[in-house]
């Protein structure tokens, strides 16, 4: 398990976020009308505002001075004649690690808070916090730092200590904890700033695991690099790699993403493969041995969007609903399952799983799944958010803390 280097898992939500850099794997930044949105061009009239010649006019209101040098405006404002314009910049996606989260901004840049321990937030922090593992204080930022050297990414995953952005050009940039010699086979080492991934020049997504990683290439080929001792690289080996190594036997797919020590696959009609760690039945294929190569997930040829969380996986069918399979120790299933497995909280006990995909109860409308440490969320159709497991913390944000095996409704939404 990750725990070499004072992770203490057992406090966390793990979101493993697999970024694409097309438009149906990233949250679209809008403008509005109102401030931070577009306005017109000189001379033109912007919601309860008027305009002289020359003049830049806000989004929402009022008139820049006219003149030949008109001075800038504020936010998203246009600029009068001979001045410029200043655009604040909105974010695109967000990824969360253990604990940090990262977001794409507009202009291709990425931020990072949280916790820096591991230079996982890619930039020198000023600030400190307590240590997770209950030791301190240790590097955080408690507001976003902008990572050194990007400026054209197009999508950022966040792993358990550490992160990475695809750029426009395929190729790849990470930073932060090496502690499985991702990208350094000689010895253990922190990166505070973005290296380049090695022969990876065609990505079009990236997704981070607990030490290992993976980016999907263009031609729907795989390939993930790091740690891997369960066979999470899908490469036929238990060896480790510090350079990006080929998932054996995929050639269409079309999402990937990187669990605890497990990955999984969407493929290009629907199917899903899945690989690594099993001890729980996260691989989805009716057993609970490991596979250094990927095996197919039973009975799902119709999915639409995966998610892989710490020790259980979920898929979006094509018809709205969701189906999941793995650990069930606090219902993050949606279902009740009548298999056990080795409980990956209480040492030597046994818990809840199903070593094959179910139905997750009450969902028929579902447009995406996202899969966290010991609970499961589900955007439906309309906008209305649902979750369910563990919530202790309050993970499923229904105004209570008793966890819960059947989707419960997000209030706010």
């Amino acid at each position: 398990m990750y725990g070499s280097r004072e992770l203490s898992w057992g406090f966390l939500g793990l979101l493993f976020a697999a970024c694409s850099s097309s438009p149906s794997s990233q949250a679209e930044g809008q403008r509005g009308t109102g401030v931070g949105g577009n306005a017109p061009g000189a001379g033109a009239t912007a919601t309860g505002g008027s305009t002289a010649a020359n003049a830049g006019t806000r989004a929402t209101g009022g008139t820049w001075a006219a003149g030949a040098a008109a001075g800038t405006a504020a936010v998203g404002g246009a600029a009068g004649a001979g001045g410029t314009t200043s655009t604040k910049p909105f974010a695109t996606a967000v990824a969360a690690g253990w604990y940090h989260t990262c977001a794409l901004l507009s202009g291709g840049t990425v931020q990072c808070w949280g916790y820096d321990k591991w230079d996982q937030l890619g930039n020198s922090s000023t600030g400190t916090c307590t240590d997770a593992g209950g030791a301190g204080p240790i590097p955080c930022s408690v507001t976003p730092v902008t990572i050194q050297g990007i400026s054209n990414a197009s999508a950022v995953a966040a792993g358990a200590g550490d992160s990475c952005a695809l750029l426009s050009g395929g190729t790849i940039r990470w930073w932060g904890l090496d502690d499985y010699r991702t990208l350094n086979s000689a010895s253990w080492s922190d990166w505070p700033t973005p290296v380049t991934v090695s022969g990876i020049s065609n990505a079009t997504a990236v997704a981070a695991g607990a030490g290992h990683n993976c980016a999907l290439l263009s031609g729907g080929t795989v390939q993930c690099w790091g740690y891997n001792s369960y066979g999470q690289l899908g490469n036929g080996t238990t060896a480790d790699s510090s350079t990006p190594v080929a998932v054996s036997g995929i050639s269409n797919a079309s999402v990937v993403a990187g669990g605890e020590e497990h990955t999984c696959a969407m493929l290009g009609g629907g199917a899903v493969r899945c690989w690594g760690f099993n001890g729980q039945g996260q691989l989805g294929n009716g057993t609970t041995a490991n596979s250094s190569t990927l095996v197919a997930v039973s009975g799902i040829t119709s999915a639409s969007a995966i998610a892989v969380g710490h020790y259980h996986s979920c898929a979006v069918l094509s018809g709205g609903s969701i189906q999941c399979w793995g650990y069930n120790g606090f219902g993050q299933l949606g279902s009740s399952s009548t298999g056990t497995c080795t409980d990956v909280i209480i040492p030597g006990g046994t818990a809840a799983c199903s070593q094959t995909p179910v139905t997750v109860q009450g969902i028929s409308n579902a447009s995406s799944v996202a899969a966290g440490f010991l609970h499961t969320c589900a955007v439906l159709a309309g906008g209305t958010v649902q979750c369910w497991g563990y919530n202790a913390q309050g993970e499923l944000g229904n105004g209570s803390t008793t966890d819960s095996s059947v989707p419960r409704t997000v209030l706010g939404f």
